[in-house]
């Protein structure tokens, strides 16, 4: 839900009901967002927040490692076009308690690329919850549960 709420605070600011995002808003949105994959079977959504790191959901790439010692299946993302790079690691922000992360108040990880992405990445920018309230607009951007068809959505803040 993090995730969610964390993508559609990005596109908010200075948009009122009824107001388009707009192509450009869209566009960046597209370039940005990308699907992942563990062992080439697609999981989820995450999004780039600097040139090689890529916010997902703790619960979309946990079954991917090996208890707080690493990668253990292979993990990749794919942008729009179909141009896939591999992830070489990661930093959960999840705490580690009793031999596992606890990822239930912490469901976010920022995952990094292996090498240099040849492709154009664009990130987002992350948003401040501290100044959204409830029944403001929202927009989401992904693949929830690796759907092929990348989307965009609207919706009221609860």
């Amino acid at each position: 839900m993090k995730f969610l709420l964390s993508v559609a605070l990005l596109v908010m600011s200075n948009i009122t009901v009824g107001q388009s995002l707009g192509k450009e808003r869209v566009d960046r949105l597209r370039q940005a967002v990308v699907r992942v994959f563990i062992e080439d079977k697609p999981v989820g959504t995450g999004f780039f927040v600097t040139n090689d790191g890529i916010i997902t959901c703790w619960h979309v790439i946990e079954s991917a490692l090996l208890q707080g010692r690493g990668i253990q299946k292979k993990i990749t993302i794919e942008f729009t076009d179909g141009y896939r790079v591999e992830i070489a690691g990661f930093a959960p922000t999840a705490i580690f308690k009793e031999g596992r992360f606890d990822a239930v108040s912490n469901d976010y990880c920022l995952m990094v690329t292996k090498g240099v992405t040849q492709h154009k990445v664009v990130p987002l920018k992350l948003g401040n919850f501290d100044r959204i309230e409830e029944g403001e607009l929202v927009y989401t951007c992904g693949y929830p549960f690796g759907i092929e068809q990348q989307f965009i959505s609207t919706g009221i803040l609860s």
